[in-house]
């Protein structure tokens, strides 16, 4: 076989070589190309022959080509070979300096393969890149004092990427760019500094920067900058790049101080006050780096007139100034000194050139001016239409003013308001005596009669100029502004929603439409028409003048109800047109949508009439979950609302508002009715209209959820303490609900707790006794609590518990006693007989026990001198007697205690109730005390005594002594109204308690107290003695102010006598005449005073109130009190008063400088600042506020210069082209009240390149006319620009400038840059645009071009140019018309409407059908648009019709039939969708004529069998099938409504190997009546797990279950039907443990003969699946079907070492063949070179084989499968190394119509493990370490 081969391929290759082959004659290999090449320049011209034994065939079609079409710059002509540049973006030289490129060429019509060849491509620079800085940023900082010739910059470095070679015009150069500088204001900059060249190249340039003049700080910061920009520019010759350099500047003390402010000149008005601030000179340091302060004197000052503020600079004069005093003059020189301060705390001042400064300040007195300028009428009157042109003087008003005062006092400046609107003519802005005023209208685009104002009432103003009075008087003129028609209507709402209900009556009002036109008349609101435009209007119509849309009569005018349905079309969309002018004006749409609303007609109707579930014992949900479904097609009406209408067991299920049915509580088995073991309810639906009811069962599934429960919770007993062992004491009992005959209610008995060893039970019977062994004592434990636990036998196990008390009788056996035994007490002598003394105390345990007490010698008695007793001499034995029964010890003889004091009895105790009587012994000792009878007696004391108030607590008041025999127990406070005092109780010492107030609230000035004295005796007695207490006031308390401090604001400079606050005080010392209360007040301040009896302050005579001086003052308020007494007892208090003086316009305004100077060119454009001035006013708020304005009359008569009111910016008015001169001027500010003059000069130079200035158009916002629909290149407009400088200077060009840059061209018009002709690029259309606005540009073409701009405004005419057109979306496109009619609907039924408009003036519309009715099914009115069916249709033959109408001015265009191009871009065709409606006439059909399914007996309740489904042709109903058992064990299983899975409502152990046949009905509604139904036969076999086969799967269960039904579908080839049961994770060994990574699939078989059904065993199964995999192991392998074994089977534990000895035996073995497979390789590898080279050698071909690779399993190439069976299908493919595949494998361009990828197949690439992993942590992926495995490769088609 081999020879054969190879000789086969020595012949391939003789045949070859007397074939053709391609000879490449040019293929551009080191050919250049420019990196600026463009796309599709041809750059090169590809050649090679067809030679054929050595001949050229001339005959042969060579076709070329380049390879990797996309990643290479070039495409090729196939034919002609061209090279065209493709990419020319990949042509760069700085990124890629050649390119490589692969050519093939190929004969066309032969077979031959193509012929490459490679060729490098150089890529030829040019000059394309700029030059770039090699730093971003440049800085440095110098002392101002640094020498020239420092260098700023040491080192700065250029590039450029570009490498042209020896071009001297393209070597870098840097220099300073002067334009640039003098561009932002840094003209001197390139003097300063200079750039020098070190080297320069093509390729890149050094150098540095060196200073060329000295530094100036103070210059520096005089331009508002604290450094200097150096502007560099850096250029190649072609391209440029600029940087730059910014150098700061440090300063050094070196400059004098400077006069910023110093007049010169201070005007002022005779009769100045004397000390009165005239104004304030400024002077600063110049060093501004670190500025010293300034210190101001007088050096020359005429008659000591002045004086100065050395700190502030204020000038003021000493005494008035009066010109009637021969010491003042007109005009006064003050020569001031300004010096700086060298110590501020030493106050060391300057005092050479370099530290002082001197200036000279003028005041001038000025006489006083009494007359001022009139007007000829107080008022005018004028009308203007909104549209008058600019600089229009204003009709019929001749303004005459006329001042009587002579020259100078009766010059005098007009001035005019509203200047952004009005302006006065240019002679009319000033005058003497007596000139007429001119009014012009300055901007008419700012008078708009809609906008308003409508009318303009004018102030004019005529005011003094050279006075300082500036008397004025003003007039005014009233201009009313008429209307014209320029504003379209506006609807008051962007869109308008309204709804209606579907029952609407005819003509009802739906909604108002309203707009509104601000013009007036009839064009503006009352000339509003309104039109309804869209589909639908045939439903709707509008008032033309009201715009009240009302429900229309449709087609019937007998119609009341309008034909609008809710279910046909629920909304309808509408544009509503408003025209002014009485319905002529311009359109304006507005969208109108209008809601149908539905109506409540429709009941709610239940999904399935009937529900079936189970519920476990305990739970309160059922299982599957029992929702009610019902739907209600209304969508008014109230919420649908769920109710049980009947119930079995009433009240022990609920419903909520979802349907939901729950249990109420947890169930029981035993709630059921009768222990049926079901609950039957009914459930009822409402929506408050309209009801439906479904049945309801739910099954209970029994669980051991009951516990036992005793039938006592407690049970009682008593048993003697003599009871013994083994005793029956009670029996507890319990009772579980649970089954009885199973554990679950089987009951065993047992104690917890609490029986200590004493008690059992008996676990069945529930019998109490006592254990064997139990004693009881009474005296050790009295009672038993027991805890018995009854416990059931069900899983889980379920207990209950009860508790057993056990009391303890006591048995009488213990003595009573006394206690204590020895017991004591006390009696008076004179104790009555059978008074009871004492109550003696004995106790017995025992329970029961019943006391006798009496008394027994000894006796013994003791006289009070210690003596005993003889009973001869003092019979004390029966002086006592005892109650037997209580114990109560009586006296019972009169007892005498000279005789005896103490008394001892013995004494006996017994329990008579024992047998025998028991007793016990004790003794009672009795006191026998003296009777007390002369109670205690106080010393002599004064009844009253005087105390001052204010005592400290504890001040000793008086010391109480009382006498006794018997001696003084203590003392007692028994009486005090206030508390004040305390007593001692042994000493018996009063004191002070607590603080005593004369002046407390209750106004007291005197107290009591009483104290009593106890004597030692028995009884106590007790004396009592008052003493009154006078309290004396002392001076105690200060004034006290309501509040601590006052905030006051008064205004500066506020007269005597102004009121500033109220202060007010109390003092708390109550008034007795020596008053300590009365209040006074006192103030120390020169600038206040307060009255000493009200405490009302204001101010003083003389007071000095300067909120500038002193803007806060805080002066204090003194109360005091005793104003009659003595300093010494006088007291007294401060306030603080905080006054804020509130400023008063009292200060003038200050400019900056008396002079302001500017320079600039005349070429500077209007509304360029020139300079700024500045003025400050030393007052705050609003008195600060300073208004600049120009003096009229003081210069600029042209007035080129305007200045802003705020800000004081002096900018250029108008051109000042060849307007050169000096200007001066004055501007004035003004505070309101003062007044200050500054002089400004501005120097205007002559340009050296004056802008052009414009002849046409003649004037600024020109506007022309241009009518609509004309042609291209028509001319629209020529303009013409002057320019009298000469050369370059004076060419003009012409451009637009647009979109924020020039050209020449827009996309509507074309200027020529010479002459000036504007040209049309487009037919103009008004509806579009109505109008253009364009901005002239004419430049001239000096080095620096000048250019001047003007607007011109192009108005479009209307021409009737428009063809109707239907409403359009965003894109442009007719939006499409959607109708729906039902099938078999009569002929003439009405199905819509379409409508167009026509932006010409009264349109006549006519409509056609021009496509899609070729049956002639529709009919359409031609001129309204309304569409009619012509005969029945048929849903079922055709559901959607497709309709093109055309909207025409003429007869129908019918060539637009055949233009079908014509109709997808023209707005008058629209295209008209019409929907079919079905009727419900088709049943739904299942996708299968039976099913099958099985189910395991070891399921689990509800376990899914097999799913049914069915399909519903018909479009109406609820959309949805619903599934029900009809046939069939439904007791058994159950259906899914909606999803069609049968599941098994109960567990089917008991029904193994049988077959269960289900109807199941498939219906499209959910009610049954109005449903269409269909029924299929389900099969059901229950399967015993020994009749299963498992099978063995490599892969995861979740992937097996995604084609579970492949594997039924194969294994059904030889088994009639499989059924799987259950899919799981594979178990791996008996511990259990499994992996996710296989799959264990329980299959059983079912075998059909003659009609019956048979369930294979599971041998018979596994013997016909071998058979199966015998014949085609295909289908087992493409499903990873590994293994497969009956379900019993376990799986075997292998014992892993002979395996491991194996394997280590198999591993040495192929290390021995790998070894001889390298050398056999080698050799091979030899052999094939050889072969190689003689094949190249007969070929002439040059072939690079690399050595073949060792084997690799780190890459796979992956085999294209192609797909035939549907089915996902497994291929095994060959492995390839992964650097044998393309690394980035680029797709050839293929000349074809795209595809969706969803049409190609994908290949998915995966490695299967032939063995399971050891553990389900093992991972799929194998690497090189897994030895002993086999490793295949599966390519997955999906």
């Amino acid at each position: 076989m081999a020879r054969a081969t190879l000789s086969l391929l020595i012949l391939i290759g003789l045949i070859e070589t007397a074939s053709s082959a391609i000879v490449w004659r040019q293929y551009m290999n080191q050919y250049p190309v420019a990196e600026d090449a463009k796309r599709n320049d041809i750059v090169y011209t590809l050649k090679a022959d067809d030679v054929v034994n050595g001949v050229i065939n001339t005959q042969s079609n060579i076709i070329y080509g380049v390879k990797g079409i996309g990643s290479t710059p070039f495409l090729v002509n196939s034919t002609s070979g061209d090279v065209i540049v493709y990419l020319p973006r990949l042509l760069d030289r700085e990124l890629n300096k050649e390119v490589t490129v692969t050519f093939y060429a190929y004969i066309a019509g032969t077979t031959n393969e193509e012929s490459e060849v490679t060729a490098t491509i150089v890529i030829k620079d040019v000059n394309d890149n700029p030059p770039q800085f090699q730093q971003t940023t440049y800085s440095t900082t110098l002392d101002e004092t640094v020498p020239i010739g420092t260098t700023v910059i040491s080192s700065m470095s250029v590039s450029d990427l570009d490498v042209t070679i020896n071009n001297p015009s393209n070597q870098i150069e840097v220099t300073c760019n002067k334009t640039i500088a003098a561009q932002k204001f840094l003209q001197n900059v390139c003097d300063i500094f200079s750039v020098t060249r070190i080297r320069s190249s093509n390729t890149d340039w050094l150098g540095r920067i060196v200073l060329s003049q000295p530094l100036d700080y103070e210059a520096v910061r005089a331009g508002s900058r604290n450094s200097y920009q150096i502007p560099l520019t850096a250029t190649d010759g072609t391209h440029w790049t600029d940087q730059s350099v910014e150098v700061f500047v440090n300063d050094v003390q070196d400059t004098p101080p400077i006069f910023i402010k110093a007049g010169p000149t201070f005007v002022v008005n005779e009769s100045y006050p004397a000390l009165q601030r005239i104004d304030n000179v400024i002077a600063r340091d110049q060093d501004l780096g670190s500025p010293r302060e300034i210190y101001y004197e007088i050096i020359s000052n005429p008659g000591n007139v002045f004086d100065i503020d050395l700190r502030s600079g204020y000038i003021w004069p000493k005494v008035e100034l009066d010109l009637d005093n021969p010491i003042i003059q007109p005009t006064m020189d003050i020569v001031l000194k300004a010096r700086e301060i060298l110590n501020i705390t030493t106050l060391t001042l300057g005092d050479d050139a370099y530290t002082t400064a001197t200036s000279t300040v003028q005041v001038i007195i000025r006489d006083i001016n009494d007359n001022k300028p009139t007007f000829e009428f107080n008022f005018y009157t004028t009308e203007i239409f909104e549209d008058i042109a600019d600089n229009t003087a204003l009709p019929n008003v001749r303004i005459l003013v006329d001042d009587k005062d002579s020259i100078p006092n009766n010059k005098y400046a007009v001035l005019l308001d509203f200047t952004d609107v009005f302006k006065l003519a240019d002679t009319a802005t000033s005058g003497s005596g007596k000139s007429t005023i001119t009014i012009l209208v300055k901007n008419t685009t700012l008078i708009d009669y809609e906008k308003g104002p409508r009318n303009y009432t004018l102030r004019i103003v005529a005011q003094e100029t050279d006075t300082s009075e500036r008397y004025s008087s003003s007039a005014l003129v009233y201009v009313k502004v008429l209307d014209v028609n320029d504003n379209s209507p506006q609807f008051s709402q962007p869109a308008y929603v309204e709804s209606i209900s579907e029952n609407t009556p005819v003509g009802t009002p739906v909604i108002t439409v309203t707009a509104i036109d601000i013009d007036s008349g009839m064009f503006g609101t009352i000339g509003i028409r309104y039109e309804l435009v869209g589909p639908g209007n045939d439903r709707f119509q509008i008032d033309p003048i009201t715009g009240i849309v009302r429900v229309k009569s449709c087609f019937e005018p007998s119609t009341i109800i309008g034909c609008l349905d809710y279910e046909t079309v629920p909304s309808y969309l509408f544009t509503v047109i408003a025209r002014d002018n009485d319905g002529t004006g311009i359109p304006v749409p507005v969208d109108l949508k209008i809601n149908i609303i539905d109506e409540n007609d429709n009941p709610p109707i239940f999904g399935p009439q009937s529900y079936s579930s189970y519920i476990k014992e305990g739970d309160l949900v059922p299982s599957p979950t029992v929702v009610v479904k019902a739907t209600d097609r209304d969508k008014v009406g109230g919420p649908l609302s769920f109710t049980f209408i009947a119930e079995d067991v009433p009240g022990l299920w609920r419903i909520d508002r979802l349907g939901n049915i729950t249990a109420s509580r947890p169930i029981k088995y035993q709630d059921t009715l009768q222990m049926k073991g079901f609950f039957l309810m009914t459930v009822q639906v409402t929506d408050g209209k309209y009801t439906d009811t479904a049945s309801v069962r739910i099954n209970v599934l029994d669980i051991n959820d009951n516990k036992p429960i005793f039938e006592r919770s407690s049970y009682y007993e008593k048993i003697p303490e003599t009871t013994r062992g083994t005793i029956s004491i009670l029996t507890v009992k319990a009772n579980d609900a649970d089954d009885p005959s199973t554990g679950s209610g089987q009951i065993k008995y047992s104690i917890q707790d609490g029986d200590q060893g004493k008690f059992v039970i008996d676990e069945i019977t529930g019998r109490f006794s006592t254990s064997l062994d139990a004693t009881f004592n009474f005296d050790t434990q009295k009672q038993y609590i027991i805890t018995v636990i009854a416990s059931d036998q069900g899983f889980p196990q379920q207990y209950g518990t009860c508790t057993v008390t056990i009391d303890i009788i006591d048995n009488n056996n213990q003595d009573p006693y006394f206690f204590p035994t020895t017991q004591t007490t006390e009696v008076v002598e004179n104790s009555p007989v059978r008074f009871p003394m004492y109550t003696v105390k004995a106790v017995d345990p025992d329970v029961g026990a019943v006391l006798r007490y009496e008394f027994n010698e000894p006796k013994e008695a003791i006289t009070p001198d210690g003596t005993k007793i003889n009973v001869a001499t003092y019979d004390f034995r029966n002086l006592f007697s005892i109650d037997n029964d209580t114990g109560t010890v009586r006296v019972n003889q009169p007892l005498d205690r000279n005789k005896a004091a103490t008394v001892i009895y013995s004494m006996t105790v017994f329990d008579v109730s024992a047998n025998p009587v028991q007793k016990g012994t004790g003794t009672l000792i009795i006191y026998i005390l003296e009777f007390n009878s002369i109670p205690p007696v106080f010393d002599n004391y004064p009844p009253t005594i005087t105390i001052r108030e204010e005592q400290p607590v504890g001040t000793f008041i008086i010391a109480l002594i009382a006498r006794d025999l018997n001696g003084i127990a203590g003392y007692e406070m028994v009486d005090q109204p206030d508390g004040y005092f305390t007593l001692n109780y042994e000493s018996g010492v009063v004191s002070v308690n607590k603080r005593i107030d004369y002046d407390d609230v209750r106004n007291t000035s005197s107290t009591y107290f009483v104290a009593e004295a106890k004597d030692l005796g028995r009884p106590q007695l007790s004396a009592r003695v008052r003493i009154n207490v006078i309290i004396e006031n002392v001076n105690d308390n200060i004034p006290e102010f309501i509040k601590s401090s006052y905030i006051v604001s008064i205004p500066e400079n506020s007269p005597e006598t102004t009121f500033i606050v109220d202060v007010s005080a109390t003092d708390r010392d109550r008034e007795d005449g020596k008053g300590y209360g009365t209040v006074r007040y006192s103030m120390d301040d020169k600038n206040f005073r307060i009255d000493n009896i009200t405490g009302r302050v204001t101010v003083g005579a003389g007071a000095i109130l300067d909120r500038e001086t002193t803007p806060n003052i805080v002066i204090q308020a003194i109360a005091y009190d005793t104003p009659q007494g003595p300093q010494s007892v006088r007291r007294q208090n401060a306030a603080t008063i905080y006054i804020r003086l509130t400023d008063v316009n009292d200060n003038p305004p200050v400019f900056s400088s008396a002079e302001y100077f500017a320079t600039i060119f005349e070429t500077i454009l209007p509304d360029t600042e020139v300079l700024q001035v500045f003025a400050n006013d030393k007052d705050e708020g609003i008195n600060s506020l300073v208004d600049f304005t120009k003096v009229l009359g003081s210069g600029d008569p042209d007035d080129y210069f305007q200045v802003g009111a705020r800000s004081g910016r002096i900018s250029v008015k108008k051109s000042l082209l060849r307007k050169v001169g000096t200007y001066k001027f004055q501007v004035q500010a003004h505070d309101g009240i003062f007044t200050a003059i500054a002089n400004i000069t501005i120097r205007v130079l002559d340009a050296a390149n004056a802008p052009p200035e414009w002849v046409i158009p003649p004037r600024e916002n020109m506007t022309i006319d241009v009518l609509e629909e004309q042609y291209l290149g028509m001319i629209v407009y020529i303009v013409s620009a002057v320019d009298e400088d000469s050369g370059k200077n004076g060419i003009v060009d012409y451009s637009f400038f647009q979109d924020g840059k020039y050209t020449t061209k827009t996309k509507e018009f074309e200027i020529n840059s010479i002459t000036g002709v504007i040209q049309a690029e487009r037919v103009y259309d008004r509806e579009k645009q109505d109008r253009y606005v364009l901005m002239l540009i004419a430049k001239d073409r000096a080095q620096t071009p000048q250019q001047t701009n003007r607007f011109l405004t192009i108005r479009i005419k209307d021409v009737n140019d428009n063809d109707p057109s239907f409403p359009l979306d965003s894109n442009g496109n007719p939006i499409p018309y959607e109708f729906s009619v039902n099938e078999n609907a009569p002929a003439g039924t009405p199905i819509g409407h379409v409508l167009a408009t026509d932006r010409d003036l009264n349109p006549v519309i006519y409509y056609f059908i021009i496509a899609g009715n070729d049956d002639n099914i529709f009919q359409l009115n031609p001129t309204n648009g309304s569409l009619f069916l012509n005969k029945a249709l048929d849903r079922e033959s055709k559901s959607i019709y497709y309709l093109d109408v055309q909207a025409s001015n003429n007869i129908p265009d019918y060539t637009v039939i055949r233009e079908r191009t014509r109709r997808a871009t023209d707005a008058s065709i629209v295209r008209v969708k019409i929907s079919v409606g079905d009727i419900n006439d088709v049943a739904p059909v299942f996708t299968q004529v039976n099913y099958t399914g099985c189910i395991s007996t070891r399921s689990p309740f509800s376990k899914s069998i097999v799913q049914v489904q069915a399909v519903d042709r018909d479009s109406v109903g609820t959309g949805i099938v619903l599934y029900r058992i009809v046939n069939g064990n439904m007791d058994i299983f159950a259906v899914n409504e909606r999803l069609g899975i049968v599941t098994n409502k109960v567990l089917v152990k008991d029904y193994a190997d049988q077959r269960f046949v289900l109807t199941v009905e498939a219906r499209d509604a959910i009610n049954i009546t109005d449903s269409v139904q269909n029924t299929v036969p389900v099969y059901i076999f229950v399967t015993q797990p020994s009749k299963e086969v498992k099978l063995l799967i490599t892969q995861s269960s979740s992937e097996v279950r995604l084609y579970q039904n492949q594997i039924i579908k194969a294994l059904e080839k030889t088994v009639d039907i499989v059924c799987i049961t259950n899919i799981q994770d594979h178990l791996i060994d008996s511990t259990g443990a499994t992996t996710t990574l296989w799959s264990d699939v329980y299959i059983s078989g079912i075998r059909i003969s003659a009609g019956q059904f048979r369930i294979l065993p599971a041998s018979e199964l596994v013997g016909i699946l071998n058979e199966q995999r015998r014949i085609n192991s295909n289908d087992f392998d493409q499903l990873y079907i590994k293994d497969f074994q009956t379900s019993g089977q376990s799986n075997e534990i292998i014992d892993t070492k002979p395996a491991l000895i194996v394997m280590i035996i198999i591993i040495i073995l192929i290390f021995i063949c790998i070894v001889f497979a390298i050398l056999a390789f080698y050799c091979i590898k030899r052999s094939g070179q050889d072969k190689k080279r003689l094949l190249y050698h007969r070929t002439h071909k040059t072939q690079n084989e690399e050595p073949v690779p060792v084997y690799d399993n780190r890459g796979f190439a992956i085999e294209q499968v192609h797909q035939e069976d549907p089915i996902p299908m497994y291929a095994k493919v060959e492995k390839q190394r992964l650097d044998e595949r393309p690394q980035q494998p680029e797709p050839e361009p293929v000349w074809e119509a795209p595809k969706d990828e969803e049409d190609e197949p994908r290949i998915e690439t995966e490695v299967q493990l032939d063995t399971p992993p050891s553990s389900p942590r093992s991972s799929t992926r194998p690497t090189p370490h897994d030895e002993g495995n086999e490793y295949r490769i599966e390519t997955e088609l999906i």
